[in-house]
């Protein structure tokens, strides 16, 4: 009887080594999974960013081009230069997910504009964008920076009142 408990108490024993073995395996398993997973994540981040940085190399090139000022080249022509220029770099930025907010002739939105200024006039709906001072940008549908605006408010009839007299 005595030998049948050892026994039992033996095997037992190499039941929960095995098992000991096998969790150990599995959580190492779990671990290389996890670094393999962050590294291709990485890699992947990487690849991107050098694609579009490969997109803005043109754009580079022509900023380079155009502090080589040529003989008898005037403001204008170099303001159009620049123009060109900015526009080549704003459509690189587009075709990455970078969106203006748009902002004429809205309505004031917290969740998208900044007021920095509120003016009273009757010109414009009350809470209506009046100007912007600054755009603000969405980068594929996430806010990246509010519009900076100037916001239409009805006049005070106390200060307009005042004023009549």
């Amino acid at each position: 009887m005595a030998s049948l408990e050892e026994a039992r108490l033996d095997r037992l024993k190499a039941e929960n080594e095995a098992l000991y073995q096998r969790l150990l395996r599995l959580q190492a398993e779990i671990d290389n999974f996890r670094k393999r997973t962050e590294r291709e994540k990485q890699d992947h981040f990487d690849y991107a960013l050098t694609d579009f940085v490969r997109k803005l190399l043109p754009v580079l090139d022509a900023f380079e081009r155009g502090l080589e000022v040529a003989e008898g080249e005037t403001v204008a022509d170099f303001k159009t230069g620049f123009q060109l220029v900015l526009k080549q770099f704003t459509d690189v930025l587009v075709q990455a997910g970078l969106e203006p907010i748009e902002t004429s002739g809205q309505i004031f939105d917290p969740n998208r504009h900044q007021a920095l200024m509120r003016e009273e006039t009757e010109a414009f709906a009350d809470n209506q964008i009046t100007g912007e001072l600054q755009p603000g940008y969405t980068f594929k549908g996430r806010l990246l920076r509010p519009s900076l605006v100037r916001v239409a408010t009805a006049p005070d009839e106390t200060t307009t009142e005042t004023q009549g007299n």
